[in-house]
């Protein structure tokens, strides 16, 4: 599957005509993946975008509680080393889709003693963001 031209973030990818085709494909954890990753983005958010963002997850299977260990846990080690680094690699990439889901796929599969940590940094950074998402997921699921 080739997918649709590089794009900034989750929320310009799902705007996106061709991205039907490419978010068929992935499975649910990996479009939570995708869509967590976007919290890792050097740009700050409007309500709206947040939003948006908590109700494509919204639409996925996970709890609330699910979608913080996968931030946690799965995304924020291979997503934040971006912020851990910001200087020293330049302005924004733009993402690559396929890479994250392999980044992530192959620290999973590590032994655990050489698997990426989440970088601390990167989560207080995205935290505000994720708090907000929460809030929102929770308030689209009626579980406030």
């Amino acid at each position: 599957m080739q997918w649709p031209a590089p794009v900034k973030t989750a929320l310009d990818f799902l705007k996106m005509n061709e991205s039907e085709q490419a978010w068929a494909i992935l499975t649910e954890r990996e479009k939570a993946w995708v869509l967590l990753s976007d919290l890792f983005v050097d740009t700050t958010y409007t309500e709206n975008e947040l939003a948006r963002i908590a109700s494509a997850l919204g639409a996925l299977k996970f709890s609330v509680e699910e979608f913080s260990y996968i931030l946690k846990k799965e995304v924020s080690p291979v997503a934040g080393r971006w912020m851990c680094r910001p200087g020293a690699i330049g302005p924004w990439p733009m993402f690559d889709w396929e890479d994250i889901k392999t980044k992530i796929h192959e620290n999973l599969r590590r032994e655990w003693y050489k698997k990426q940590r989440r970088c601390l940094i990167a989560m207080i950074a995205t935290w505000r963001s994720w708090k907000t998402v929460k809030s929102y997921i929770r308030k689209q699921r009626h579980e406030i």
